[in-house]
């Protein structure tokens, strides 16, 4: 079979399964487009070869362009999980500190202490932001880093970033760690601005691709750091990921069809401009909010995230119920998360989703409801 037979063959193989697929409005994965899954069916190559190198260092150029950035991207063969666990374990000795206000953030914590480090946390209610104003010398005093969720993925609040870096930055000379899983390419975020010595995400979340890879933002200074600190692991240590990633390489076997799609992906974002699809976000995310105190209520009290609207499902019908009914109508959102697993529900609106999508969802909604 030629390789454009091949091509062919996948992409209808692709075509015909998105036809049978439901509209995504999840909390990820996300809904991803017949042609971004056209873009895996390319044909394999070696992860060690000049091809792959080529795709590497065109990634890498595109999301420094993107996301304003000279400092080193790495690629991680795991979910944005993994990428928590490379900071904890290259870059910290003995202790950090967390900002937690929903489940995802208190993952990040218990992934500290998994790996032998003393963790402690400053905590909001779920539902509320972290507020910078309990963030100064006392508080973080003694940490070698501090981590914060950017967007709650789980209560749907996003932490004001730029105001907790500020506070972090003027009373530390910490790390800092931001998970960005659902706001990275959902918002506008300034690196320059922030400074974050690990800025983190995955591709499944507002990149809008299938799961597989985790992304890693990373500074000299983290880096310099993490060679002098023990037992940083084998797998997901960020000194000899860095030492792949000067040659375009990266040391174990990456998914080599997941690259080419996130290769076309970003050349789709360049198009639409980070501020067009930061402002698109921001109204999917209102459209979300504006149904929610209509037809029930919010979870969060203020600080709404772009990526991910959080409902009180005080309507009496279970998720399943809602679930199975919005699938006869062609759509999935997500049940709520952790503690709040009974008691909400998330729609997810990242990605590639368009206002005409949204409304076909709400409309659904209504009528489910």
């Amino acid at each position: 079979m030629t390789n454009m037979a091949r091509y062919n063959y996948r992409a209808a193989i692709a075509s015909t399964v998105i036809l049978l697929d439901k509209l995504l409005f999840t909390a990820g994965p996300v809904e991803v487009r017949r042609e971004v899954l056209e873009a895996m069916s390319r044909p394999m190559i070696t992860h060690r070869g000049k091809e792959y190198k080529q795709l590497h260092a065109s990634i890498v150029e595109k999301l420094r362009s993107l996301l304003g950035t000279d400092n080193c991207i790495l690629f991680l063969v795991s979910s944005a999980t993994g990428a928590m666990e490379a900071g904890v374990r290259s870059a910290v000795q003995k202790s950090i500190m967390h900002l937690t206000c929903g489940a995802f953030a208190e993952r990040w914590e218990e992934i500290s202490r998994a790996n032998g480090k003393f963790a402690a946390s400053i905590t909001a209610p779920w539902g509320e932001a972290i507020d910078p104003l309990k963030l100064d010398r006392k508080s973080l005093s003694g940490y070698e880093a501090v981590a914060v969720t950017h967007n709650e993925t789980s209560t749907g609040v996003m932490n004001p970033l730029e105001q907790i870096a500020d506070k972090v930055h003027e009373s530390t000379d910490a790390l800092l760690f931001v998970d960005a899983v659902t706001s990275a390419f959902a918002n506008r975020i300034d690196l320059s601005r922030i400074e974050p010595d690990l800025f983190l995400f995955g591709t499944q979340k507002a990149l809008a691709l299938p799961p597989g890879l985790a992304i890693a933002v990373v500074s000299d200074r983290l880096l310099e750091k993490a060679k002098n600190v023990a037992d940083r692991g084998k797998y997901l240590d960020l000194v000899e990921t860095k030492e792949f990633a000067d040659r375009n390489l990266v040391p174990s076997t990456p998914p080599v069809s997941l690259l080419y799609a996130l290769d076309f992906q970003l050349d789709r974002i360049s198009r639409e401009g980070l501020d067009n699809r930061a402002d698109r976000h921001a109204r999917l995310s209102g459209m979300a909010r504006d149904w929610a105190r209509k037809h029930l209520a919010l979870f969060p009290k203020d600080n709404y995230s772009n990526s991910v609207t959080c409902v009180r499902n005080s309507s009496g019908k279970p998720y399943s119920d809602i679930d199975a009914r919005l699938a006869d109508r062609g759509y999935q959102i997500s049940e709520g998360y952790g503690k709040l697993k009974e008691s909400t529900f998330r729609i997810g609106h990242m990605g590639d989703l368009t206002v005409k999508e949204m409304d076909g969802l709400l409309s659904a909604l209504s009528e489910v409801m």
